[in-house]
């Protein structure tokens, strides 16, 4: 599945992080179920969204796409949280991971 948890959600306070966290749950159906995270039309990535991202439970299969350039390549790269480049929209198999 692809969506984009933050499109109707900013991700700059603590009320709409707790709301990303709950998107999260839902469309992995209790990060149980992979999910790809759209953050093409991210332009804030604020700490405490970060933090939630950094608290993904291991095992979950969450895989960030941020293209190159954009605000949320930059603040995720600054702080290491994996991301691929490549969009995944479109099937590529040779997606770019960017982060430790």
């Amino acid at each position: 599945m692809v969506t984009n948890a933050f499109e109707h959600a900013r991700p700059d306070s603590a009320g709409t992080t707790e709301e990303m966290r709950s998107e999260l749950d839902r469309y992995t159906l209790g990060r149980t179920h992979p999910l790809i995270v759209d953050l093409i039309a991210v332009t804030h990535l604020a700490s405490a969204a970060v933090t939630a991202l950094y608290r993904t439970p291991a095992g979950t299969a969450l895989t960030l796409y941020a293209p190159a350039g954009s605000i949320a390549h930059h603040v995720l790269s600054l702080v290491g949280l994996p991301h691929v480049t490549d969009d995944p929209h479109h099937g590529s198999n040779t997606g770019t991971a960017s982060g430790v």
